[in-house]
C-alpha cells in the first residue's frame, strides 16, 4: 500500500472513530427525559416484534414478517445497555426500570447480550428452514427477555 492509500484509510478510520465516539458520548448526555423515553420506545418496538414472532412460533409458520421482526429485536438489543446512562433510574425519574441495573451493570448488559445472541440465532435457524431449532431457540431467546424483565423491571407505573 502505497503512503497516499495509507494515509486515506487512516483518514477514513479517524472519521470512523469520532463519529463512533461522538455517539456514545450523546448517549450519555442523554438526560433523564430523552433516555426514559428512548427506553420506552425501544421496548414497545421490541415488544411489538416479539408479538409477531410469538404468532409464528405457535403457528409453526416462520415467514419473512416474523425473520425481520426477530432480526430488528436482535439489533435493537444491542441498543439497551446505552440506553440506560447514570442518573436516569427511578431515583431521577418515572420509570420501571429498577436502581439494580446501575447496581448490576454486567448481569443486564448480559441479558441484553443473550437477547441480542438468542434472536440472531432464532433468524439463522428460521432462515435454514429448521423448525425445531426455531422452537428451541425462541425459548430461549424469550428467557432472557423473561430474565431480564425479573431482575431489573420494576412493577406497572399507576
Amino acid at each position: 500500500m502505497n503512503t497516499r492509500a495509507k494515509l486515506l484509510t487512516a483518514s477514513v478510520m479517524s472519521a470512523f472513530v469520532a463519529i463512533a465516539i461522538g455517539a456514545t458520548a450523546a448517549m450519555a448526555q442523554m438526560s433523564g427525559g430523552q433516555a426514559g423515553k428512548a427506553r420506552t420506545d425501544l421496548m414497545k418496538a421490541m415488544s411489538a416484534d416479539n408479538k409477531i414472532v410469538v404468532a409464528a412460533a405457535k403457528s409453526g409458520e416462520i415467514d419473512d414478517k416474523a425473520i425481520k421482526a426477530a432480526q430488528n429485536i436482535s439489533d435493537n438489543a444491542k441498543k439497551i445497555p446505552a440506553l440506560f446512562p447514570a442518573g436516569t433510574g427511578d431515583d431521577k425519574l418515572r420509570t420501571r426500570a429498577k436502581s439494580a441495573i446501575w447496581q448490576e451493570q454486567t448481569a443486564f448488559t448480559g441479558h441484553a447480550k443473550d437477547l441480542e445472541t438468542g434472536f440472531a440465532t432464532l433468524v439463522s435457524a428460521a432462515k435454514a428452514g429448521d423448525k425445531a431449532a426455531v422452537g428451541a431457540t425462541f425459548a430461549k431467546a424469550s428467557q432472557a427477555c423473561a430474565a431480564c424483565h425479573k431482575q431489573f423491571r420494576g412493577p406497572e407505573l399507576k
